[in-house]
């Protein structure tokens, strides 16, 4: 070798030491990270996805199956597939059909499931009782477009929009609802106007509830003194406190509640009066009334009234429950959701679904019910349980 031939290879050999210290040596792979085929699986498959060329990424999803069986991340894209391609049903199936024996969920797989479930009630146009609910439920979740959704029906004077965005504490909605007239109405919607400005916990309300304690009708009266004390707390104690000496046993009790939910307890006479009632729906009035405080007392009451001949009076009483003795209230409702009377079935499927404290599995099973508020209530809870901290 010649000294001009070593010179250049010196020379080569410097270079390439100097680009090697800028540029530092990637770390070693670990051994538990993603294997790289499996990586580029996904990564192809994610993005035929996103491509809208559902078949491919089927293909891919299949593949990467038959490769890789147990890896979550894996079916986690393979139920995103058959969410595009045949919806929320088709993701749980497979989900459930990979799931088999197993004792344990998988949260997050689960969650991605509700949440379509939860946008395809939202964009069906059969039934706006449900997509209501799949609306607010996704409001609660977090979700910017159903927020979006909610105000824009709101703006088109939809009085439920309206209502639960006060409820909310929204300011322009409880506006609305104290201009708009819609107290003055005597329907329901007087009362669930009322309960939803009392959320709303705004000053604005106080005045406008306050004038409602003197309405002609009995239940309106009543309704107000139970927003009142969720609007205004103790400070309202004075203005309920004369409802107690109403002609009306509706009202008394529910000055009563009221009072008693702001540990005053002025009107612990007429709610022990109702607790030794001999009707059962008297003393389910009292229980409800008394539901902030859910002593062994309170409880005990309410488990008696599980016995009572009357299913809605159980149903009920399941239902207030839940929170306290989850087991008793559930196997109460699962009694309930085989009762003869559909309407019962119905309402104890339902309280079922709404249950935060019932485990994934059983909340799993009724998004299959045939009732859809039943699945729209289960999805919701599933979307709660698993929604990120």
């Amino acid at each position: 070798m010649s000294r001009s031939t070593c010179r250049i290879l010196l020379l080569v050999a410097a270079v390439s030491g100097a680009v090697s210290a800028q540029q530092p040596a990637q770390p070693p792979r670990l051994p538990g990270a993603i294997p790289a085929e499996e990586a580029t699986l996904l990564v192809n498959g994610y993005a035929f996805l996103a491509q809208g060329n559902y078949q491919q990424a089927f293909n891919k999803a299949s593949e990467a199956r038959s490769l890789f069986p147990r890896s979550v991340a894996v079916l986690t894209f393979a139920v995103e597939v058959e969410i595009a391609r045949g919806g929320a049903k088709a993701g749980l199936d497979l989900y459930e059909s990979w799931l088999g024996g197993r004792t344990l969920e998988e949260p997050a797989m689960l969650r991605r499931i509700v949440i379509a479930s939860l946008r395809e009630f939202v964009a069906q146009t059969q039934d706006g009782i449900s997509r209501d609910a799949a609306l607010w439920a996704l409001v609660e979740d977090g979700d910017p477009a159903a927020y979006q959704a909610v105000f824009q029906a709101a703006q088109t004077q939809d009085t439920g929009a309206i209502r639960r965005l006060a409820a909310r504490g929204d300011e322009r909605a409880v506006g609305a609802l104290i201009d708009g007239g819609l107290m003055t109405m005597r329907t329901p919607n007087a009362h669930a106007t009322m309960l939803s400005l009392g959320e709303s916990r705004s000053p604005r309300v106080i005045e406008p509830l306050t004038r409602k304690l003197t309405d002609p009708e009995a239940g309106i009266r009543g309704t107000a003194a139970e927003a009142l004390a969720t609007a205004g707390g103790a400070a309202m104690i004075g203005r309920i406190k004369p409802l107690l000496a109403d002609q009306s046993s509706f009202v008394r009790a529910s000055a009563a509640g009221a009072l008693f939910r702001l540990n005053d307890f002025s009107g612990m006479s007429v709610l022990q009066e109702l607790l030794a009632s001999d009707i059962a729906k008297g003393r389910l009035r009292a229980v409800q009334l008394m539901a902030s405080r859910p002593d062994a007392a309170w409880q005990a009451t309410v488990r008696g009234l599980l016995q009572d001949p009357d299913p809605n009076t159980r149903v009920e009483a399941a239902g207030l429950l839940a929170d306290h003795d989850a087991v008793s209230a559930r196997a109460a409702l699962e009694q309930l959701s085989s009762d003869p009377n559909p309407a019962i079935r119905e309402k104890a499927t339902r309280l079922m679904a709404r249950d935060l404290n019932a485990p994934l599995p059983v909340l799993r099973r009724l998004l299959r019910h045939d009732d859809w508020l039943t699945r729209v209530h289960a999805a919701a809870s599933i979307a709660a349980l698993t929604r990120p901290a």
